[in-house]
């Protein structure tokens, strides 16, 4: 794993990683393990979930699972709404 470090790093990252995803990508915002999160889908099937930790103020670190075995399990769990935990 190669770490990613500084804001202008990890927004041209993830500008990159947006203009790549399909037409039908989107993205719904919610807690994911108490922390600040988002879950995106494609074609309404869950593909990433990822958290933030933050101080409030910057994000500290951003974890994203991409494993779809975790993923569909987790699906399962969290069909509805946007309190999501992630183990």
């Amino acid at each position: 794993m190669r770490p990613i470090v500084g804001s202008k790093r990890i927004v041209r990252l993830e500008k990159g990683v947006l203009g790549k995803l399909p037409q039908e990508f989107s993205i719904g915002v919610g807690n994911v393990n108490g922390r600040a999160g988002a879950v995106g889908k494609i074609d309404g099937r869950i593909y990433a979930v990822t958290s933030f930790e933050t101080d409030g103020t910057h994000i500290l670190s951003v974890i994203r699972m991409l494993n779809p075995g975790k993923l569909s399990s987790w699906a399962g769990n969290h069909a509805a709404g946007t309190a999501y935990g992630f183990h």
